[in-house]
């Protein structure tokens, strides 16, 4: 794996967001880590170590989802120690009205009708 990747999956916690790389990591860099094995991507344009025991698979959605997400529904009960886990596996992000993402297996996204606080 290139050395300028490696420290930005460090400094993030074993994720990144391909859009939020630095110049200093070459754009063939995620390309060469995912046919190496040693990236997988979880969302569009953003990937993770595929050496890591634990994943946050919350904190991955909102990297997808981008500014003003929020975890909503069964997830924020997880988060706020209510559920256990999603019953279904399934992340619920709540996103601002007007963006375009779509849900994906293991995804749903919902709007709100305005950006929170």
């Amino acid at each position: 794996m290139h050395p300028e990747l490696r420290a930005e999956l460090d400094r993030n916690g074993g994720l990144v967001l391909r859009t939020d790389l630095p110049d200093r990591v070459p754009r063939w860099a995620i390309g060469n880590g995912v046919r190496n094995g040693e990236l997988i991507r979880v969302w569009p344009g953003v990937y993770r170590r595929a050496d890591l025991d634990v994943f946050d698979h919350r904190r991955a959605a909102l990297l997808h989802c981008g500014e003003g997400a929020l975890l909503s529904h069964t997830s924020a009960l997880v988060v706020w120690g209510l559920l256990a886990d999603e019953p279904d596996g399934t992340v619920h992000v709540t996103v601002p009205r007007g963006r375009r993402l779509r849900s994906a297996p293991g995804l749903t996204v919902h709007t709100c009708a305005e950006t929170p606080p």
